[in-house]
């Protein structure tokens, strides 16, 4: 081979400089994929985020509307208890004007035995 040893080396450094940009040149192709990588995943970490608190925000509402339910469902027992001894009262109350009506009839009929 009649290469002089000036040109085998010149050959080299056009080589290994060649070699250097293929390097550099993926370096900054892994760097940027690092890069989107990196986004996306702050993306999807950001994403998850608003999930988790619109879920929590949703158990937040559930547990509200469940703890309004359970009062709801108080107040319709209270109600429900009050009519009850409202119901109570007036049974007491027929009792008592039935009692007094025949209270009132047997006072009538002694008068009008007396008065026969």
């Amino acid at each position: 081979g009649g290469l002089g040893v000036s040109e085998q080396s010149a050959k080299d450094d056009a080589a290994a400089n060649e070699k250097m940009r293929r390097l550099e040149a993926r370096l900054e192709d892994a760097e940027a994929r690092a890069v989107s990588a990196q986004s996306r995943a702050s993306e999807s970490a950001r994403a998850a985020e608003e999930e988790r608190s619109a879920r929590e925000g949703a158990e937040a509402r559930c547990a509200t509307s469940a703890s309004a339910e359970a009062s709801a469902n108080e107040r319709a027992a209270a109600l429900l208890r009050r009519v009850e001894e409202l119901e109570g009262n007036v049974a007491d109350a027929e009792a008592t004007a039935v009692g007094a009506e025949d209270a009132r009839k047997a006072a009538e009929d002694a008068i009008s035995a007396a008065n026969a």
